[in-house]
């Protein structure tokens, strides 16, 4: 199995998630940087050697190389994206019926209220409530995310009728066991639905 996380550039909180993947994973796992790490978090001291992370591929520079990782991501078999300005490249999967999974931090950290905005309810439902039927998959970084996505009607739980919501971590039980099996080879990811861990098949 392919797995791909693509993101805006690695740094310290990604690692140990990636290290993990690659160690399961092998040369079949890789993080796609999109763009240089900003100077201002280079001095915050996120730098990063890239040298020292061989499954590090950076999705800028030459244009050949540029247009062949892009298809990877497209061919792949799970892509996770974390924020990036690159919006085409998960828009290009759910399009294409491939599964996609996001981890997000709150589309509203300075509260609910800006859900009425209509400039943001637009961009909200071009990037997530028109895909609610798709393959799509989140991985919530923070309490109020799912909250958050709840408003915009973007990810549904699998355990009612649509996609599910997913998080690592303990859950409590119910009588929701469904789920997919993202790695072929029984990793177990949490259902956000309150259910019990399953074999995500």
């Amino acid at each position: 199995m392919k797995f791909i996380f693509v993101s805006n550039y690695i740094n310290h909180h990604q690692i140990p998630f990636c290290e993990a993947m690659r160690r399961r994973l092998g040369e079949d796992f890789c993080f796609i940087q999109t763009e240089p790490m900003a100077e201002e978090r280079v001095r915050m001291g996120w730098g990063v050697d890239l040298g020292r992370l061989p499954y590090v591929r950076v999705l800028y520079g030459e244009p050949e190389a540029v247009r062949r990782l892009e298809q990877e991501i497209q061919d792949c078999d799970i892509a996770l994206f974390g924020w990036t300005e690159r919006e085409d490249l998960v828009q290009r999967r759910l399009s294409a019926g491939k599964p996609v999974i996001r981890e997000s931090e709150r589309l509203y950290r300075e509260g609910q209220w800006k859900a009425l905005s209509p400039r943001g309810l637009i961009r909200k439902y071009r990037d997530h409530t028109r895909w609610r039927n798709a393959e799509a998959y989140l991985l919530c970084n923070g309490a109020y995310v799912a909250s958050d996505f709840a408003i915009v009607h973007a990810i549904r739980e699998r355990c009612s009728d649509g996609d599910i919501s997913l998080r690592f971590g303990r859950t409590r039980r119910s009588s929701c066991e469904r789920g997919r099996d993202l790695s072929g080879e029984g990793s177990r990811v949490r259902c956000g639905c309150s259910g019990p861990a399953g074999s995500l098949r």
